[in-house]
């Protein structure tokens, strides 16, 4: 995360909201922000570009020299995919975010 071309794939599911990518297939449009999380650093990316590809387009997984964020999910017909592109605007050190974030973050990732 924060270097390079970061890239996350997953499922929607298309009758969630809540489950894998489908926040992202539902709410991620262009000029969203989208955070990120190594509990180290928190990366918050700027969705730039969106389109829909088929599955044989590879060109989304290419390196790139900038910090980008790249989302890949199923379209709602499970024969193309949902490309979200996101470039780097802001970092901050996980202890850094609010206590509201970390309690959130806790409660659905933690053992």
């Amino acid at each position: 995360m924060g270097k390079g071309n970061y890239i996350i794939a997953a499922h929607n599911v298309r009758y969630s909201k809540t489950a894998l990518f489908s926040p992202i297939y539902h709410n991620v449009d262009v000029g969203n922000q989208v955070n990120v999380t190594d509990f180290n650093t928190n990366y918050t990316y700027q969705i730039i570009a969106k389109k829909v590809t088929s599955p044989q387009d590879y060109s989304a997984l290419s390196p790139t020299k900038q910090a980008t964020l790249t989302l890949i999910t199923c379209d709602r017909t499970n024969k193309k995919r949902e490309i979200y592109t996101g470039k780097l605007v802001k970092t901050v050190p996980f202890n850094q975010l609010s206590q509201h974030t970390k309690n959130y973050l806790a409660q659905k990732f933690e053992r």
